[in-house]
This record gives structure tokens, sequence and C-alpha cells, in this order.
């Protein structure tokens, strides 16, 4: 499940069929100004794209792929960072792979935060990369927080978002795909401004949904 790393207190699932999440600890005060202090102790200008991602790191979340998708991206000359988010369970496996790409200094490794609204405010486009899922909470977080969302087409991501509507599903592992719709939605503005303005008031008022067959 992707988590915001929040204390445990503020997840709770309910019954079997949802998760309820306390969303209002994800609203920031003078969000232009959070990002440009966020962005200066990232070190990452304000001019560029920032993607993050809320998962721990592991071989389901596949944040390989997302590594992946911004080396493609930076050797198309975009001016592309990503945020990962999360406990490390691969043992260093993603920094190795970023540096053995050489783009480690255009991602930025994390580990478990207690500031993820702030962080969102940070960034531009929300990007997830598992094979399964049973609980998107992670997309969910971002599209409270305005942010379109890039997803690989597994049940979970499926069961929130619609492609080429509120969001873009690509194929798990594909990360050339990944990064198309990334291209994609920087060039198109009005796309892109639709993508944050996803109403996710369903989601507040009755849980995000928990898939039992994720596959």
């Amino acid at each position: 499940m992707e988590t915001n790393n929040k204390s445990n207190h503020q997840v709770r699932v309910s019954g079997e069929k949802s998760v309820n999440f306390d969303f209002d600890i994800l609203n920031i005060n003078n969000p232009l100004q959070v990002c440009q202090k966020y962005r200066n102790e990232l070190q990452i200008p304000l001019r560029s794209i920032v993607l993050i991602n809320l998962a721990e790191m592991n071989s389901n979340n596949n944040q390989h792929m997302l590594i992946q998708a911004v080396k493609d991206l930076r050797d198309r000359n975009m001016d592309i960072y990503l945020l990962l988010v999360g406990k490390d369970c691969l043992n260093g496996e993603c920094q190795e792979e970023a540096s053995k790409l050489q783009i480690q200094q255009f991602v930025r490794f994390l580990g478990m935060r207690n500031d993820t609204g702030e962080l969102l405010a940070s960034s531009n486009i929300y990007v997830a990369s598992s094979k399964t899922e049973k609980c998107p909470l992670g997309i969910i977080q971002a599209q409270y927080a305005h942010l379109p969302v890039i997803a690989t087409a597994n049940k979970g991501h499926k069961a929130v978002i619609k492609d080429g509507l509120n969001g873009f599903l690509v194929p798990a592992d594909d990360a050339k795909t990944m990064a198309d719709r990334i291209l994609l939605l920087l060039e198109k503005p009005t796309t892109y401004k639709g993508m944050s303005q996803v109403d996710v008031s369903t989601y507040i008022s009755k849980g995000v949904p928990v898939i039992d067959d994720d596959f």
C-alpha cells in the first residue's frame, strides 16, 4: 500500500472495503513559499519539474521504473527531478541504479517523512509504478494536493484512475511510456490543469478503496 509515512493513527481501515485517512494533515498554508523553501533545501531549482512517489521502496512498488523514466527524460534534455519518499527495503538497489545511469544528482531518496503535504506542494506530477496495488492512498493524496497522476495499470490504480480523464495509466515496467505521458502532460497545459483538479470528495467522506484481488 502506498503511504504518506504519517503516524499510524492517521490511517484506519473501515471494514474490508476502504481506508479512512485524515486529509487535513496535507493542507498547507502559503504553498508557494513552502515550495520555494523545500526546493532550496532539496537543491532543486524552482524552474525544474519534480516527480514524486510516496511508497516503500520494494520490488512490488518498482521504483526502478521511475528511475529509468527519469533517465529517459534526461536523455531528452528535460529538466526533471524525482523524489522517492518511503522506507528503503531494497538495501540501496535504487541508489545504485541511479548512479549506474548517471542520474543520481537528479533523484532524492528521502526515506520516511512526516511532511508529505509540504513535499507534495513542492512537486509537479505524482508517479506510481507498483506492479500490484491493494490501496491507492498515495494517488488520492496527490490528487487532494492538486497534482496530476501517472500510474501503472494495475487493478488498484484502475479503481481510481480512468485513463486520459483524471490521470494516465501505463503498462507495468514500461518506463518509456511513463516518460512519454510525463512529457505529454508538460506539453499540454490544459490537460495538466484538468488532471490537477480531480474531485476526491468521495474518498474524503467514504474512504479510499481496498482491493482484495489486485492483479
